[in-house]
């Protein structure tokens, strides 16, 4: 992927990333959406919510841990390499006046390529001593919240997210 293509995708995945992140129909302010309504502002990359994602989707997105949620992992699930900016995540929280966007700030990291049923995670608090992947520069407390990712494959870009609790 050339880096115009890049920023062109990042740069959209904000618009859509509001429009997977506001209250929409349904949902009240106690609780968030149980899944993502369509993106805003026109942009025409599907939505892919872990609650909601198809089975022909080329990745998922989903927390992991044993007794608490440790992190996001993403799995690619079809036989075909796809991209991501292991940087490019956003972190948004649920609170009375509805989705708040809690992290990052906009950086970008050189693109990284997970191979067919390879998976890259993103830790909140800790991880392993042997990790190279990715640990959240961001402090989370209690709460209901919403970790999204720009992922391309076969040419076709997808923001995925997946809702989670921590208490």
């Amino acid at each position: 992927m050339n880096r115009r293509a890049y920023l062109s995708a990042a740069g959209a995945s904000v618009c859509a990333l509001a429009g997977c992140l506001n209250g929409g129909e349904g949902g009240s302010q106690s609780e968030p959406p149980v899944t993502c309504p369509p993106p805003a502002f026109g942009d025409q990359r599907p939505q892919l919510c872990a609650e909601t994602a198809v089975a022909s989707s080329s990745a998922r997105l989903a927390t992991f841990g044993e007794d608490s949620i440790d992190g996001v992992q993403l799995r690619n699930l079809g036989s075909d390499p796809v991209e991501f900016n292991p940087a490019g995540w956003a972190i948004h929280e649920w609170t009375d006046s509805g989705w708040e966007h809690v992290a990052p700030d906009v950086r970008f990291d050189p693109i990284q390529t997970l191979d067919a049923d390879d998976r890259y995670r993103w830790y909140l608090d800790k991880s392993p001593d042997d990790t190279t992947e990715h640990i959240l520069d961001v402090s989370i407390g209690t709460g209901r919240f919403a970790f999204s990712l720009d992922v391309v494959g076969n040419g076709t870009g997808n923001t995925y997210s997946v809702l989670f609790r921590r208490a």
